[in-house]
């Protein structure tokens, strides 16, 4: 799974040729494919374009999923989860990809909060073609991360931020700092 939207509009990787030279060194792996899900710009021009590539067969540009459960399916179902993104806020969708088992992927950018969200449960690269198709060659041969990203998922797990968000506020009124 590689979110084609962060490709598209980060420097270095504006150029469509680089998309598409990524696209092709991910799937030389014969059991690799590749999903993309979201509103991609020049969508059209993309698929077009995608359907030139050796491995074109195995790309599929799934769009925008109305329903969460259906990204989350295709989450659980993916071996590696990319988004080389330089301009990441928070990173929910590392945070996703992880809880499902995922190994991700992320730019190592000081503009991106990868580095926090994901630390050693997954593999940060420069966001240039060649670092990027390394590590997926890399992922997509079995790879994983020194840290379990099931594991580092889970402090981002909704009902743990609550209580921390609690134990914040319970400290706040009673001046325990």
């Amino acid at each position: 799974m590689l979110d084609l939207d962060s490709l598209i509009n980060n420097p270095p990787l504006q150029a469509t040729q680089n998309v598409l030279e990524t696209m092709t060194a991910i799937l030389v792996l014969p059991d690799a494919s590749l999903g993309i899900i979201g509103n991609v710009p020049e969508r059209d021009r993309l698929e077009q374009q995608a359907q030139t590539i050796e491995y074109a067969d195995r790309v599929t540009m799934l769009g925008f999923l109305k329903e969460y459960d259906d990204v989350l399916a295709h989450m659980r179902a993916a071996d590696v989860f990319a988004s080389p993104s330089t301009r990441e806020g928070f990173g929910i969708t590392f945070a996703e990809a992880m809880a499902a088992d995922c190994t991700v992927i992320a730019a190592d950018h000081p503009e991106s909060a990868a580095s926090e969200v994901i630390g050693d449960a997954g593999f940060l690269t420069s966001p240039t073609v060649d670092d990027l198709a390394a590590v997926l060659e890399r992922a997509l041969a079995g790879d994983r991360p020194s840290t379990d990203p099931t594991a580092r998922a889970q402090r981002y797990d909704w009902d743990t931020v609550a209580d921390q968000a609690a134990q914040c506020y319970r400290h706040a009124i009673d001046g325990t700092w």
